[in-house]
């Protein structure tokens, strides 16, 4: 992982893993009638880094894609 503002800066710095905190909604993986199976997994997690010259950030991931289905952004029951 590369630190973006040392890389705008032409700078180089080592990055270091913050905090991590996961929303806690329960989910339930299922196969549906045709016996495809479904994880619908809506929780996201949530990372803060800090690099050796000082610059922090937090990055976001988006529930992962369901193997069965279009799920999130279409839902199946």
């Amino acid at each position: 992982m590369i630190c973006e503002e040392c890389k705008k800066e032409g700078k180089k710095s080592t990055v270091r893993l913050g905090r991590c905190t996961a929303t806690l909604m329960g989910f339930d993986p299922y196969w549906d009638k045709e016996g495809v199976y479904h994880d619908h997994d809506g929780n996201t997690l949530m990372t803060d880094y800090r690099c050796s010259n000082g610059h922090s950030w937090c990055e976001i991931s988006k529930p992962n894609k369901c193997p069965g289905c279009n799920w999130p952004e279409e839902e199946k029951a």
